[in-house]
């Protein structure tokens, strides 16, 4: 006969039926006890358990454990039927058992009883059967994991996670919480392109699910803002609600427990160490340590925990709210209606103050709102919350770093460089000093500035030096010791790279590899450079200095992609920007072919999405928008040329320092300093032109060339430089560049300045005209601009004559010429202002070209909106409105330009 094993539930109900025999009727009685019922019920569950009704029994086990009697027994059965019966059976019939006796809330409404009390080792068994059988059964395997997972070893849950939702989302592929759920952890390695592969071909189901959120937030990330707004308004709506009742909960919690504790002092109940040390300080002390005493008891008070534990999960809604918001300011932007622009601001706003209270009317608050009113363009009163930040703090020094850093952060920089010095002036502690100064030393004026602000640091700190190596290291840079620069980038790189990974660590490293391949001409420094701020990036993805830093250095891989092997940008050591891709085309064809793989490129495409998203968070910035006029000129995009031109004239840059620089410069007092920079930098570049010549790299020596000469002609721009650019020399050297460059644009374009330089030369002394212009422009205009001043102007007669009589003068003509033919939809003002006297027959042609080239016409007002200290741009831009008939729009162009302080020569 086989025997059967029997439960501890079994064998007291053998032996209370026994004793009902021995003991007869009046032992009956016992039936009315607590035992009896209890034992009643175990042999119940027995029998359940032993019919596989596993729920059945664990909840008459549990039912007991939580009575009067018998508890040992049945949490003893209980913990046998976890550890022992349910690991056998199929997972789907004990994941909700599981859930139920061990889950944070109970899984059947009703349930009154206590958790199930099992030993350690039982979740570990669990864990091992989920590690086996998981995958056959993911989706109970899930749940089951949740309800343990807080219970076993730490290490081993993530992959085991994953590995159950890849199974599940194979089983399930509609299943929109297991989707959402494996894109959360997707999203958190950085797997970004799965992440949204996975999700993509559902977005129409994701409804709130966290998936919707992922998948929302990407789409915003990439500038596709109305597949962003339709997945992120329903999510954020749903979950605001949640959040500002919790919020509130948490106040008024918070409030009772302040004046729960303040009663306690008031009644002398607190501990009398508080009032002796109160009673030895001013009122006024006394009263900080009463509210310090109060918000530490607060801060171990169980319910106020509770409280700020609810705020903080239904607070995760609000960076989404912010992405939102900042996707309606994004899509306003692009709106031509006014009506529908302002109704999209509006709902920006909305969104933006319904998340004000994570912060409450607190500093926070002011920095967030002030920050916000920039966005929305209300420049007034973000000021004035900053201000009354300010003022309410007595002007701190934590406060001026607080307001310095948000001023940067929307692009007033030169407001936050004297907000930084402020705060660095009012600091009354080390640690107060040593953070002004490094955000002083962000904000510096050149290489000088900035070290001489990091030595206010803290030198022991390993960011402070890793950036003090970094800054010395610019210095040699600037001294041409590019051994010694190389040594001090590649310190810094050591140490940001071996601190704890965090956003601005990793920023930092990325700038310091840009550099390094400055020094060294590494590629792979800079390939390394943009993954490190990628991952930067993912950390705080709405921080406009990683967002502008990632975009150059995507732009930068843009540039190193498409020009491959054509260009030794190792031997150049240049920074890879667009500029370097006119070397690559030499007609009409060639240039249309590479302006299409310039705007298919992947990394130029997200290097435009991050600047766009730059433009709301850095509105006053001017980096951005500049980046953003390159890109819409060089790949002739006249929808992004308009776009950036609006923005520029709406949100008027921050350029003081640009324009105090301008005018010490035209007043002299830079020619020493300019002349050291540029006569210092020459001896790389010769060195830079040897060795490609050496390598003999044709494209390579036609850029290197151009370096060499446009250096020695700016050099010649200065009084106080003694180098005369050897006219004959560039102009030798210019023609070499143009036959290695196989005559591109750009070699073409260097041979003309060489030319005219020549020229220059010549007429200086023997034209009247020309020299009274050289002596009052020969900072502010390059020989070209000096010419097309005064072929512009119809009364100079006798002068044209003159300088059209120099050869030079006309091969420089020639050569426009023959560019004119080869890109005639490229013509501008200076072309015009050349063939009006040189070749009258093409005037007509070029008039009509740039009067079709809206690219250009817009590139010319926004070059204006950023450089207005730019003679040469005014020029431009008055020339064009000669051209267009307009002479007394072009008269009042060269006139602001002059009470700017810009030098336009007297007469013109």
């Amino acid at each position: 006969m086989t025997q059967e094993t029997s439960s501890p539930a079994g064998r007291v109900i053998a032996v209370l039926v026994a004793l009902v025999v021995l003991i007869g009727v009046p032992g009956l009685i016992y039936v009315n006890s607590d035992g009896y019922r209890a034992g009643v019920r175990l042999g119940e569950a027995a029998a359940a358990e032993k019919g596989e009704d596993w729920a059945a029994a664990a909840e008459i086990y549990a039912e007991v454990a939580a009575g009067p009697a018998m508890q040992k027994e049945a949490n003893d059965a209980l913990a046998q039927l976890i550890g022992e019966t349910l690991p056998s059976a199929p997972l789907a019939a004990s994941a909700p058992i599981l859930a139920d006796l061990l889950g944070e809330t109970p899984a059947h409404e009703g349930h009154d009883h206590g958790k199930a009390s099992v030993p350690a080792e039982t979740f570990t068994v669990w864990l091992d059967v989920l590690e086996k059988r998981g995958e056959g059964e993911p989706g109970p395997a899930l749940a089951i994991l949740d309800v343990i997972a807080a219970k076993v070893d730490a290490v081993r849950v993530p992959p085991l996670q994953e590995r159950l939702l890849e199974a599940h989302v194979a089983e399930e592929p509609a299943n929109v919480d297991a989707l959402g759920r494996l894109a959360v952890i997707l999203e958190r390695r950085g797997d970004l392109v799965r992440c949204r592969a996975l999700l993509e071909p559902h977005r129409a189901s994701l409804g709130t699910t966290e998936g919707a959120r992922v998948l929302g937030q990407l789409f915003a990330r990439s500038g596709e803002l109305e597949a962003a707004d339709a997945l992120l308004v329903p999510y954020v709506k749903a979950r605001l609600a949640a959040f500002r009742l919790a919020q509130d909960g948490f106040d008024a919690i918070s409030e009772t427990a302040f004046q729960l504790y303040a009663k306690v002092i008031n009644d002398n109940l607190a501990p009398q160490s508080l009032y002796d040390r109160s009673n030895a300080v001013s009122d006024a002390e006394a009263q900080q340590l009463f509210r310090a005493w109060i918000f530490e008891q607060m801060g171990t008070d169980a319910e106020v925990n509770v409280a700020a534990a609810r705020r903080d999960e239904a607070g995760a809604v609000v960076p989404v709210a912010l992405d939102l918001g900042i996707v309606k300011l994004r899509r306003s932007q692009g709106l031509a209606e006014p009506d529908a622009r302002r109704r999209e601001l509006e709902a920006a706003e909305e969104v933006f103050l319904a998340i004000q209270s994570a912060v409450g009317e607190t500093d926070v608050y002011r920095l967030f709102l002030g920050q916000v009113s920039f966005w929305l363009g209300k420049e007034e009163r973000g000021r004035a919350l900053f201000d009354e930040l300010l003022t309410s703090n007595a002007r701190s020094s934590e406060s001026l770093h607080h307001v310095a850093s948000a001023m940067r952060e929307v692009g007033l920089e030169g407001d936050a460089r004297t907000l930084a010095e402020e705060a660095y002036g009012k600091a009354t502690t080390d640690p107060e000093r040593h953070a002004a100064a490094g955000l002083r030393s962000v904000l510096a004026t050149d290489a000088e500035d900035r070290l001489a602000w990091l030595e206010k640091g803290d030198t022991s700190d390993p960011m402070t030096r890793a950036s003090l190596a970094s800054g010395r290291a610019y210095l040699a840079m600037e001294a041409g010791d590019l051994e010694g620069a190389a040594k001090g980038f590649a310190e810094a790189v050591a140490i940001y790279e071996s601190l704890p990974e965090d956003a601005t660590t990793l920023n930092n490293a990325a700038v310091a590899n840009v550099s390094l391949f400055h020094a060294t001409g590494e590629t792979d420094r800079f390939r390394r450079a943009t993954e490190l701020l990628e991952r930067a990036v993912q950390i705080a993805p709405s921080d406009p200095i990683l967002l502008q830093n990632l975009a150059i250095d995507l732009l930068g891989r843009t540039v190193i992609d498409l020009v491959g092997d054509r260009i030794d940008l190792g031997i150049l050591r240049s920074s890879p920007d667009l500029g370097l891709l006119r070397h690559l085309y030499v007609d009409a064809a060639s240039r249309a072919k590479l302006i299409e793989e310039v705007r298919a490129n992947a990394d130029f495409i997200a290097a435009r999405k991050a600047l766009e998203r730059v433009l709301v968070l850095s509105p006053k910035g001017t980096r951005p928008i500049g980046l953003l006029a390159q890109m819409a000129a060089f790949t002739r995009d006249e929808a992004l040329s308009a776009e950036v031109l609006r923005r520029v004239e709406e949100n008027r840059p921050d350029l003081s320092a640009e324009i105090d620089g301008a005018r010490r410069y035209f007043a002299g007092a830079r020619d020493e300093e300019v002349t050291e920079v540029w006569t210092t930098r020459l001896p790389r570049l010769e060195s830079d032109l040897a060795r490609a010549r050496e390598a003999g790299a044709p494209a390579t020596i036609a850029i290197a060339i151009q370096d060499v000469v446009s250096t020695r002609l700016a050099l010649s721009r200065h009084p106080s430089s003694e180098d005369d650019a050897d006219p004959d020399g560039l102009v030798t050297l210019a023609e070499e560049s143009l036959a290695a460059s196989g005559g591109t644009a750009v070699a073409r374009s260097l041979l003309m300045d060489a030319l005219l330089h020549r020229a220059a030369g010549r007429l200086i002394g023997s034209s009247h005209t020309f020299t009274a212009v050289h002596r009052q422009a020969r900072r502010s205009l390059s020989r070209s601009h000096m010419f097309a001043l005064l072929f512009a102007n119809e009364r100079q007669t006798g002068s044209h004559e003159q300088m059209l009589e120099d050869a030079d003068v006309q091969r420089s003509i020639e050569l426009r010429a023959e560019e004119i033919a080869r890109f005639p939809e490229s013509a501008d003002p200076l072309d015009w202002a050349f063939v009006v006297r040189g070749r009258p027959e093409l005037a007509e042609e070029v008039a009509a070209a740039i009067a079709a080239n809206t690219v250009g016409k817009s590139g010319r007002r926004i070059s204006m909106a950023l450089a207005p200290m730019s003679a040469a741009v005014a020029i431009e831009l008055a020339i064009e409105r000669q051209i267009a008939g307009d002479d007394a729009g072009s008269k009042k162009v060269l006139e602001d330009a002059k009470a700017r302080g810009v030098p336009i020569p007297e007469g013109y």
